[in-house]
């Protein structure tokens, strides 16, 4: 790939990522701390078939907009086998964390009766993917309660990027509080967290936006978010965490349960949570499969996202503002597999 990007508002070009149908697979920095021009020459990772690619400036003053090409790729075969089947098969690798149980609980940050069971639930429905049409193996960290610390979740997040290969699948489910700093830094709040002592006891939330953005190699990203803000971080001040999941350099796809403006939430009178109690019965409806015709068994991110946001919607007798977000690049790209 050749590009030359160049900075319209005359600021200087911070970084550019690459996104290879959907998936950011490389963020470069420029050399020259001030340059307001960058070029690129580099080779690219691509599969059999149409390859969509697209380029995405960051600078001080914002992220610019796609600039997006495509490349058809026909790979020659090996021994008469089709190109299919000659590409790596996919993996999925899983972050679960959810914390019901706060060392330091008080009346604004209680503890939440069903995170661990959810995470524990998210876990066992992911490793039922495997050995699917989409996933070969499935691996799983799962962190709850007392194993969700501030240093294991770090941890986590660190097993995430070791054990990602390129064209492999990342799910992270969160189920726990979230609240600010005096500096409106979020946070995800884990089992030992001292709200006067977030930077050493939280995991913050740009750790995770770093990890997504910078540390994971060319991946398709999902996440899964169950948090209960506190009052300050709904505050009509605070800038919604949920931006930054959305911004296009990411290529991230994520489901979250409430908007993060509500603290007043409705509470669940089965044995699961919202978000999982939908996910589970989105896999199990056939119905949420409608594309293609006839239909193949797996949920792209649009048909996930339209029959996992009904089932919210259901749930909470639209009581709660359910949050799913696709890149348009990554709409059609297959998340998971229904229940046989």
């Amino acid at each position: 790939l050749q590009a030359k990007i160049s900075s319209r508002n005359g600021l200087p070009i911070s970084e550019v990522t690459i996104l290879i149908n959907g998936e950011a697979a490389q963020v470069l920095k420029p050399t020259a701390a001030q340059s307001q021009e960058f070029n690129v020459d580099m080779l690219l990772d691509i599969t059999t078939g149409h390859n969509d690619i697209e380029l995405v400036a960051t600078n001080s003053a914002g992220t610019s907009s796609f600039k997006g090409t495509y490349i058809t790729a026909n790979f020659d075969t090996q021994d008469g086998l089709p190109p299919q089947t000659l590409e790596k098969p996919r993996n999925l690798n899983v972050l679960a964390i959810g914390v019901s149980d706060y060392q330091r609980s008080r009346q604004d940050f209680t503890d939440l009766p069903l995170a661990a069971s959810d995470a524990r639930v998210f876990a066992q429905a992911a490793r039922d993917q495997a050995n699917g049409k989409l996933y070969a193996e499935t691996h799983v960290k799962l962190l709850t309660d007392a194993e969700a610390t501030r240093s294991a979740c770090s941890d986590g997040l660190q097993w995430l990027v070791d054990t990602t290969e390129s064209g492999d699948s990342v799910a992270i489910f969160i189920a726990a509080h979230g609240f600010v700093d005096s500096s409106q830094n979020f946070y995800v709040g884990t089992h030992d967290v001292e709200l006067e002592r977030p930077r050493a006891t939280a995991v913050p939330w740009s750790e995770l936006i770093r990890t997504l953005h910078e540390d994971l190699p060319q991946c398709r990203r999902m996440v899964f978010l169950d948090l209960q803000p506190t009052e300050q971080a709904v505050a009509p001040s605070m800038r919604n965490p949920l931006l930054d999941l959305a911004s296009p350099n990411l290529g991230t796809i994520f489901f979250s349960t409430n908007s993060l403006q509500q603290t007043q939430l409705p509470t669940p009178t089965g044995p699961r949570g919202f978000l999982t109690d939908a996910l589970l019965a989105t896999l199990g409806d056939p119905t949420a499969d409608v594309d293609p015709t006839p239909p193949d068994a797996l949920l792209n991110a649009t048909e996930l996202s339209s029959a996992w946001t009904n089932s919210v919607k259901a749930l909470t007798d639209n009581r709660t503002y359910p949050v799913s977000y696709s890149p348009d690049s990554s709409r059609q790209l297959n998340l998971l597999q229904l229940k046989p």
